[in-house]
Parts: structure tokens; sequence; C-alpha cells
């Protein structure tokens, strides 16, 4: 009696069943870490505004005998020969770029937000308050983004307020005293 070797392999359904395991995980892998780029984000501009943006200032002001008060002063960029956008509308390089933004960036600030958007800088001289206001349109998840952004920096030490959440913006708006 003559036995046949079973041939060695993989059944039709066995190979279906694998990859279609194997597209569930990656559809899985996918959403998860499309989820936490955008919680990395956040992160990432939570420490822009208690960090990076209060240590800018701080420069700012020990190169300019301890005052902010020229830091929204253009005549200073006409003379150092630094070319950036002039504000504008939308459309242009960088629709956002006033003296003040200008005078943080280079002290190592970027220019744009983790979801590619231009934030901007104000300075009210009455008030000695650095009021910055960043967009938050470029997120998967806008509203949300807002949301954890105040959550994270509410009550900080550096900042002097945050604004509450604005749907109609997507847009937290910070305020620093800078005298």
């Amino acid at each position: 009696m003559k036995i046949q070797k079973r041939q060695a392999g993989f059944t039709l359904v066995e190979l279906i069943t694998v990859v279609s395991l194997v597209a569930l995980l990656v559809v899985y892998i996918t959403v998860e870490l499309g989820q936490s780029n955008d919680d990395a984000k956040v992160a990432m501009t939570t420490a822009f505004i208690l960090g990076s943006i209060p240590k800018a200032a701080s420069s700012y002001k020990a190169r300019n005998f301890g005052s902010c008060a020229l830091i929204d002063d253009a005549t200073e960029y006409t003379a150092s020969g630094a070319t950036y956008p002039a504000a504008a509308g939308a459309g242009t390089e960088n629709p956002v770029a006033t003296a003040a933004k200008k005078n943080l960036v280079e002290r190592g600030l970027y220019q744009k937000t983790p979801w590619d958007d231009y934030w901007s800088v104000t300075y009210t001289d009455t008030t000695r308050l650095l009021t910055v206001s960043i967009p938050t349109t470029g997120s998967d998840n806008p509203t949300q983004a807002a949301r954890d952004i105040i959550k994270n920096v509410t009550g900080k030490p550096q900042i002097d307020t945050v604004t509450d959440y604005n749907s109609a913006s997507d847009v937290v708006i910070v305020t620093y005293h800078c005298s």
C-alpha cells in the first residue's frame, strides 16, 4: 500500500484569514497613529505656549533694557535688513507677520503651528501685554485640540490670561505680561 505525502503549504482559507487580520491591524494602527499625531501636536503647542514664547520675550527684554516697549516697532526691522512678508490678507506667505512676531521669530520661534497654521502676536503698550493667537484649524479636530491646549495652559504662572474657546475661529488666545 502506497501512502501519499500531503503537500506542504497553506490553504486558500488560511491565506484569506491571515490577510484580513493583517488588514484589520493596519487600519487600527493607522487610526491610532493619526490620533496620537494630533495629541503630539497639542503637546508641542502647549510647550510652545508655556516655554518658547516666554523665553523669546525674555530674550527680547534682556537685549532692550528690560522692556518690551519697542517689540512692535517696525523701524527696527527696516534697519536690520530682515525680510519678512508684510502683514496682508490670506494667501500670502505669512499673513500675520507683525514686527512683534518678527522679533520673537528672530529669537528662535517657529513661524507656524504644528498644524502648519500661522500664529500671530500683538503688543499693547498701555497694558504691556503680548497677545498671542494660535489657530488650530489644521488639526483633525480643531475644537478638541483648542480645548486641550486651553486646559493645559490655564493657571500656569507664565500666562497672564487664556481666552475661552471660540468655536467660530478655532483660535486659542493667550496673553503674557511683558513689562
